[in-house]
Parts: C-alpha cells; structure tokens; sequence
C-alpha cells in the first residue's frame, strides 16, 4: 500500500531572468501561485509552467528532476530547487521522456538508459556562421539555436557532406532535434537541414545552453 505522503507531483517552473525552478508539492496549483507571487515581489514574471501528473514514490522522482537541471545547468543562489543556464524546453521533455517510459531518472550507466534514453525538440536557428575546413573540402559551422522557452543552444555542426558554399542552416530555419544522453553528456542531433529532412543526419555536439 503506497503511503499518501509519497503521493504528489513534480513540477518545473521558470522565471525571466532566465532561472528554472524543479520540486514537487501535493497542490501544483496552490504551489504554482505562491512561487508565482513570490516571484512578483522580486520583479520576476514566471514565462512557463509544467506539471507532472499523479505520481507514487514522488520524493524519488524529485530527486530525478533534480538530476536532470544539475546535469543541464548549475545551482542558482536561491537555493538547491533553483539553476540557472538549464533550459526549461530541454529540462521538461527530458522528465516527459522519463517518466513515459518509466526509465531511470539519472544515468547511470546501464545499457537500458545508454540505448534508449533519447527525446526530440524542436529549435528555431537564431544565428549561423561557417568557416572553411582546414584541408578547404570541408566547412565548420557554427549554429545558435533558440529554444521554445526562449532559452539557447550554441553548438558546431559536423557533417561529412559539408562542402564549400553550401551552408546547412539559414536564420530562421525550424529544426528538429533529438537530444540523447551519452554518459554524463548531451548530444543532440539535427534531422533537419535548410528545413528540410536530410538524408543523413547533421551531428551537432552540445557547447552550451542558456
């Protein structure tokens, strides 16, 4: 018998100073409006909300959103529920990931989470620039990518098919990603290029989010 203390949500938040808020509560919505207050007397607009549904064992899945805004970003000063530089569009289709297929919440090494631990996004290409390749067949590009939350990926785009005068990306572009967990790094590749689907994958290494 699940003990009701164990019952509840888990939930993400963020604010428009770019920090993201992780936790759970037995009320989301009375929680939401207080932290939403709360916000208001620091002069800070909460931008976007999300809610689990009724979870058992909510105190266990906490600490695995937890994890997900350590491995994403780095602690803010408002304490250990607060990270800044993790995105909230990355942080909630991870948990989203995670908790329909009922996998682990951190990784941990085993195959079940190396193999299948992979969730799509969808980005909008801010800015791009690109450099000839040192032996010239070849060009690096690099790429910043904005996030529905308004966040920010700054990667480079490795792909073989990159040649001279060809850039795989345009401003504006919608591009569809899938995010994977490798070990305790992110990796993300881009099914798209020039908004269209490519034949072969463009891999982009994660840099930095924002």
């Amino acid at each position: 018998m699940e003990r009701r203390s164990d019952v509840g949500y888990v939930y993400l938040l963020r604010y428009d100073n770019g920090v993201v808020k992780g936790g759970r509560t037995s009320n989301p919505d009375q929680r939401l409006r207080t932290l939403t207050t709360n916000g208001g007397r620091l002069n800070l607009r909460v931008t976007h909300t999300w809610t689990s549904a009724e979870l058992s064992c909510v105190k266990r899945t906490e600490r695995r959103l937890l994890g997900v805004l350590r491995s994403l970003g780095r602690r803010a000063l408002g304490g250990r529920e607060y990270f800044v530089e993790a995105p909230f569009t990355v942080a909630k289709a991870r948990m989203e990931n995670l908790l329909r297929a009922g996998r682990h919440g951190d990784y941990c090494g085993c195959r079940h989470c190396e193999c299948q631990d992979v969730f799509p996004i969808s980005a909008t290409v801010a800015e791009v620039s690109q450099t000839l390749g040192w032996r010239g067949d070849f060009l690096n590009v690099d790429v910043t990518l904005k996030l529905p939350c308004g966040g920010t990926l700054d990667t480079g785009i490795s792909d073989c098919d990159v040649m001279e005068g060809r850039l795989v990306l345009n401003p504006g572009d919608a591009v569809d990603l899938e995010i994977e967990r490798l070990g305790t790094s992110w990796t993300a590749w881009a099914v798209t290029s020039g908004g269209a689907y490519a034949q072969t994958a463009a891999l982009i290494e994660r840099s930095a989010w924002r």
